[in-house]
């Protein structure tokens, strides 16, 4: 649900109740993303930046080494977007550890 709140000087801001502290419940638990994330049942995607920023290596690094097939490889989610499963991404990064 939309709640209309009032700022300074009379401007409209809309927010959810879920994000506004003063209507949560008790009866309503609600759970964070963080939790949700940290799950080791849930299988978390990830866009390429936060792949990038994960393992360190540039985007280049990783087309071509996907395409060589040690990389691993993307997910087409919709036409226009790709992500990655960051339990491949944490696999592979292990596997590069213990190589070293």
């Amino acid at each position: 649900m939309v709640v209309p709140l009032l700022a300074e000087e009379d401007t409209l801001i809309m927010t959810t109740m879920s994000s506004n502290p003063e209507y949560r419940s008790s009866t309503f638990p609600t759970q964070s993303s963080t939790a949700l994330a940290s799950d080791a049942a849930a299988p978390r995607f990830l866009r390429l930046s936060q792949v990038i920023e994960m393992t360190g290596v540039g985007k280049t690094f990783i087309y071509t080494h996907m395409e060589k097939g040690s990389f691993p490889k993307q997910i087409q989610i919709s036409p226009r977007t790709v992500v990655w499963l960051e339990q491949d991404i944490i696999d592979w990064m292990q596997q590069k550890i213990r190589k070293s």
